[in-house]
């Protein structure tokens, strides 16, 4: 002691037929044999006929240096999951299934453990997992992970939850360190995958009451936060059906990127009702209740009301398919949240469709005289749209039907179904005829019509005022009429004389 000298020792000790455990936990941890070797700067240990609640099992392994220990540990096995609930907060009320198997080593230094290789593979099979803090049980998960050196590969990964039925395989490189050790000098792990879902429900996995909780911006109690670790993340996306807000898309396709909370997709094609849709734009995710969305799109065949019913509720009255472009930013996860805050620019087109039992039409029936209708065919309608401020703003908006030719300019109201429309139309010689209360004065050599006119109100309950004829075709219809009412009256002088 005295010389400050290391001292130099070593040894071994054996235990047979060792049982460890716990008095109020019916799981053991049983070893036939188990060695411990030593020196005065190394230790290893070995078992032989081990079992981990009657489940094989065997760990061995070594460590050395003792000022910066470097260690090396093999261990293999299969555990019951259910054997780890007693360790688990008892006032939760876990309920956990399933099992674990493992066969793993792991080498490194403890000044750098996060460095730490891990070569092995993972399997998690039937994992079933409730607990008071979760809204919803994990229905199952089956998952296949293999480690190799600064890589972990996930050969297989399935799971269930409400509203979510998905699979994904993947490769992380660049290790674990920065996961397990958050530091700059350690790279960011970049997940490279594919996923194929064959039912995502948005509405089923976060609920619109839980949403409306989140909205101010904080996860509600009832559902733990969404853990995302810090990676970056590329690969391909495939969804059977995903719904979103009662809307469904179906067969949806995409490439997909992650980094800082921020998804990006592009080339993404999905069918919407008898349509598809197709674009690129990104999902910012800092709160999943209050999504902001951008996007640049695309559809064909869109059936104009059910898009109409559920993005405006204005259904029951527009049918037809339509195509549209444009593009669009937006944040929430409720549509009258979403459309709030929703900015758009962007082109319609329809080229066949049908006005069915349109109180403005009646409206109009009943202002001008003329007889009225339960349905009117569309033949081609054209328009720039932008949305803002909850409004569907119509700009260069042209419409062709039985009725007329009709211009349209000014906004509708998403969420209070407002109306403040500027309207032109040119009416058909067969329902010009019919107006009672303008004559046949303004009609012109083709029997038409033009009418301008405003409407007020909102959707349910429209009003129509600054009601005007083209003031040109007035102006020489006018001017027509009386310069015959002049010769008339002179050639009725002539012949009295």
């Amino acid at each position: 002691m005295g010389t400050k000298l290391a001292p130099s020792f070593g040894g071994w000790l054996t235990f047979n037929n060792m049982t460890a455990g716990y008095q109020t936990v019916a799981a053991r941890l049983h070893f036939a044999s188990l060695q411990l070797k030593f020196t005065s700067d190394t230790a290893s240990l070995l078992t032989e006929g081990a079992t981990i609640s009657d489940a094989p099992f065997s760990l061995s392994g070594s460590v050395r240096n003792w000022k910066d220990l470097m260690f090396d540990i093999k261990t293999k096995g299969n555990l019951n999951l259910a054997a780890v609930v007693p360790f688990l907060d008892t006032a939760s009320h876990h309920d956990l299934s399933g099992t674990l198997g493992f066969d793993l080593q792991l080498l490194g230094r403890k000044s750098t453990w996060a460095q730490s290789t891990l070569v092995g593979r993972i399997a998690i099979d039937k994992l079933h997992y409730s607990s008071a803090k979760l809204t919803k049980p994990l229905q199952r998960l089956d998952l296949i992970l293999s480690f190799a050196p600064n890589r972990a590969t996930v050969d297989s990964l399935y799971a269930e939850y409400p509203g979510v039925r998905a699979s994904l395989t993947g490769t992380l490189n660049n290790g674990l360190a920065h996961l397990l050790q958050p530091r700059k000098d350690y790279p960011r792990p970049v997940l490279d995958f594919a996923l194929h879902a064959p039912l995502i429900n948005y509405d089923i996995l976060f609920p619109e009451a839980e949403r409306a909780k989140g909205a101010a911006g904080q996860m509600p109690d009832s559902i733990p936060p969404i853990y995302i670790p810090d990676v970056e993340a590329h690969g391909t996306a495939s969804v059977d059906t995903f719904v979103y807000s009662k809307v469904e898309f179906t067969h949806m396709v995409g490439e997909v990127t992650y980094k800082d909370k921020l998804v990006t997709f592009k080339n993404a094609k999905a069918n919407l009702y008898t349509g598809n849709v197709n674009g690129d734009g990104s999902v910012e995710i800092s709160n999943m209740f209050q999504p902001l969305v951008k996007a640049q799109f695309a559809g064909t065949n869109i059936e104009a009301n059910d898009f109409l019913e559920r993005f405006a509720n204005l259904g029951g009255h527009v049918y037809g398919k339509f195509d549209m472009q444009g593009n669009l930013t937006g944040q929430g996860s409720e549509v009258p949240d979403f459309v709030k805050t929703l900015t758009a620019d962007g082109k319609v087109n329809m080229k066949e469709g049908r006005l069915v039992n349109f109180d403005l039409i009646n409206q109009m029936a009943g202002k001008f005289g003329f007889k009225t209708f339960q349905e009117e065919a569309i033949r081609d309608f054209v328009s720039n749209i932008k949305i803002r401020d909850g409004k569907l703003m119509f700009d260069a908006t042209k419409l062709i039907s039985k009725m007329g030719d009709w211009n349209v300019g000014g906004a509708v109201g998403f969420v209070d179904k407002s109306l403040n429309l500027d309207m032109g139309v040119y009416l058909a010689a067969d329902v010009a005829k019919q107006f009672s209360s303008l004559g046949t004065l303004f009609q012109d050599d083709k029997g038409r019509m033009k009418i301008n006119f405003t409407i007020g109100g909102s959707y349910t309950s429209p009003t129509i005022s600054n009601i005007s004829t083209d003031k040109n075709a007035v102006k020489q219809k006018t001017t027509d009429a009386l310069k015959k009412g002049a010769e008339n009256l002179l050639n009725g002088l002539i012949k009295k004389k």
